[in-house]
C-alpha cells in the first residue's frame, strides 16, 4: 500500500486538477528528434498554464543491471530535457515558469485526472499524431506555469502560436571500445582515432571521426595543493568564505581525493579534435563494469585539468579535453577504455505550432475569454 493513499489524497488531487477556463490548441512543434504535442492552455485564477505532450522514456526502476554502466546511460538520459522557455501568442511572449511531470503509465491518478479534464472540454489526441499509437510509458505530460495575470483566456482559434524551447544537451550513447595509449604528455607520431555515427537534426546519420593529439597522466593532487597554496586563489576566496571555512573546504576536498584518487595515483588527460560539433566522454572499460557506486562521480568537481592548452588540434579543428577519473600509476601506458558518449549543444530555438487535428473546446465556469494578450 502506497504511503498517504487514502480517499483525502484523491479527493485533494481532484482539487488540483480543477480549472476555470481550458482552451484546446491541438497542435504539434515541429521536432523531428523529439516529438512535441501542445495540448491546451489552462487557467486556475488568473494564472494560466500550458500542457504539453512530451516523448520521454519512463526509467525502468529496479530493472537495469547494478553497474556503473547502466548508471551512466541512466544519467545520459535524465540530462536530456525539452524545456518550454516562453509559449508566443501573436508575438507576445508568455515566459515559462517551472513545471511539473506526469508519467501516463504509472504516475498515479494525476494523468489520468488531468486526461478527464481535457477530454471534458472536447479534446482528443489526434489519430495521425505519433503519440496516438505510442506507448504510455513514453509520454510524459508536462504543465508549466506562464508568467502574468490573466481573468480570462483569450481567444486563441486564429492566433498565430510558437515555442520557445530552452537550449539543451542532446547525448548519443556510443560506448565504443578502443585501447588508449599513454604518451606522457607527447604528440603522438602515430595518431589515434575512433570514427563513430550519431544522427544528425534531421534524423539523418551523421559520421563523425575522434583524433586524440595528446594523452597524459594527470597529477590532481599536485594540481590542488599548487591551487590552494596559490595567494590569488586564497584572496579570492576569502571574499566569499570565512577562514575557518576555507580550511575546512580544503580539507574536505583532500579527504575525498584520497579516496576517489589515493596519493601517487594519476588520471588520464586526453587532448582530442572532432569532425562533428560535439563534445566526447571517455571511460575506462573497467570503471564502466564496475558496481554500480553513489560515489563514483564525486570527483568530478575535484578537477583543474579540463582545458586544452590550444585553440586548435593537428588537424586544424577545436581542441578539446576530457579526463578518464579512474587512479591508475605512474607506470601505466595503455588503457582499455570506450569513447562512450557525444554530446551535442541545442540552442535556444523558436518553432512553429503546426496543425496536427484535434478539437478546439473549451470548458469554463463563466464565459470564455475572447480578448487580446495585453
Amino acid at each position: 500500500m502506497g504511503v498517504g493513499m487514502n480517499f483525502e489524497w484523491l479527493q485533494a488531487i481532484e482539487q488540483e486538477m480543477q480549472f476555470d477556463e481550458i482552451r484546446i490548441i491541438g497542435k504539434r512543434a515541429g521536432l523531428e528528434e523529439k516529438p512535441c504535442y501542445i495540448a491546451a492552455l489552462l487557467r486556475r485564477g488568473d494564472q494560466l498554464q500550458v500542457c504539453i505532450f512530451k516523448q520521454e522514456n519512463m526509467p525502468a526502476y529496479g530493472t537495469r543491471e547494478n553497474t556503473m554502466r547502466a548508471s551512466l546511460r541512466e544519467q545520459a538520459h535524465m540530462m536530456e530535457s525539452l524545456n518550454l522557455q516562453a509559449l508566443i501568442i501573436d508575438g507576445e511572449r508568455l515566459m515559462g515558469k517551472s513545471g511539473t511531470g506526469y508519467y501516463l503509465q504509472n504516475s498515479g491518478p494525476e494523468a489520468a485526472v488531468l486526461l478527464a479534464r481535457l477530454m471534458q472540454a472536447g479534446w482528443q489526441m489526434p489519430q495521425d499524431s505519433v503519440f496516438y499509437h505510442m506507448d504510455w510509458d513514453q509520454i510524459m505530460i508536462m504543465v508549466y506555469g506562464l508568467d502574468g495575470t490573466y481573468p480570462k483566456i483569450p481567444d486563441i482559434s486564429q492566433a498565430r502560436m510558437s515555442v520557445l524551447w530552452m537550449a539543451e544537451y542532446r547525448n548519443y550513447l556510443l560506448e565504443q571500445p578502443f585501447c588508449l595509449v599513454v604518451t606522457d604528455g607527447e604528440e603522438m607520431e602515430t595518431k589515434q582515432q575512433v570514427a563513430f555515427e550519431i544522427p544528425a537534426p534531421d534524423g539523418t546519420k551523421q559520421e563523425g571521426v575522434c583524433y586524440i593529439n595528446r594523452v597524459e597522466l594527470v597529477d590532481v593532487w599536485q594540481e590542488w595543493e599548487e591551487k590552494y597554496a596559490d595567494p590569488a586563489y586564497q584572496k579570492q576566496a576569502l571574499q566569499y568564505v570565512s577562514a575557518e571555512e576555507f580550511e575546512e573546504t580544503k580539507r574536505m576536498l583532500f579527504e575525498t581525493l584520497g579516496y576517489e584518487c589515493p596519493r601517487g595515483m594519476f588520471y588520464i588527460g586526453i587532448s582530442y579534435e572532432c569532425t562533428l560539433d560535439v563534445s566526447l566522454d571517455f571511460y575506462s572499460r573497467e570503471y564502466l563494469d564496475s558496481p554500480q557506486k553513489i560515489c563514483g562521480q564525486r570527483a568530478s568537481f575535484l578537477l583543474t585539468h579540463s582545458k586544452p592548452d590550444r585553440e586548435t588540434g593537428n588537424h586544424g579543428l577545436k581542441m578539446q579535453a576530457a579526463v578518464i577519473r579512474v587512479p591508475v600509476p605512474y607506470d601505466t601506458k595503455e588503457i582499455q577504455a570506450e569513447l562512450f558518449l557525444a554530446r551535442r549543444t541545442i540552442p535556444e530555438r523558436e518553432e512553429t505550432l503546426i496543425e496536427k487535428g484535434g478539437s478546439d473546446g473549451e470548458i469554463s465556469n463563466g464565459t470564455a475569454g475572447t480578448d487580446d494578450f495585453k
